[in-house]
């Protein structure tokens, strides 16, 4: 890549914002992972189960992401899940530089991050539990079955 196609890089706020982005990607996963640790405790406290034999199912239902939680085969739990991946969202696009931001801000308008969300689960639902090492993880369920993926992965499927 030449000096002149960096510079245009740097200069273009879409390429820069995507960058920036799936470089804090690890920071994301930890920030999504306390997030997502927290919610399986409070709906395993409620209903009074393991939070480690739950699973939690991120699924598009009409114009909405919906978090459903499972323990034992049945249903105790639901939330907006747009609205906690929107949150995330914001926190990330605080870190970004003043271009960068103003840039996705006016892109965005009147939408919200929701709007990837629902375009990125639109024939698929994530599927997410604890794994082994207490990490989680992350299944990709479609029509063709599961598929064990980075959480890099499903962030790649967002139109940014």
């Amino acid at each position: 890549m030449s000096f002149l196609d960096k510079l245009k890089d740097k200069l273009n706020p879409k390429a820069e914002f995507k960058k920036l982005f799936f470089k804090r990607l690890p920071q994301i996963r930890e920030d999504l992972s306390m997030m997502l640790d927290g919610l399986f405790l409070e709906v395993a406290d409620k209903n009074e189960c393991n939070p480690f034999e739950m699973a939690l199912v991120l699924l598009k239902m009409e114009d909405q992401a919906v978090g459903k939680f499972f323990s034992n085969k049945k249903e105790v739990g639901a939330f907006d899940a747009g609205a906690l991946i929107q949150e995330l969202f914001k926190k990330q696009l605080e870190t970004m530089p003043e271009m960068v931001k103003d840039y996705v801000l006016e892109e965005l308008g009147t939408e919200d991050s929701t709007k990837m969300v629902l375009k990125a689960l639109k024939n698929r639902r994530l599927l997410i539990h604890y794994g082994e090492d207490d990490d989680f993880v992350f299944v990709e369920v479609t029509k063709k079955g599961k598929k064990v993926i980075d959480l890099g992965d499903f962030f790649n499927t967002f139109e940014f």
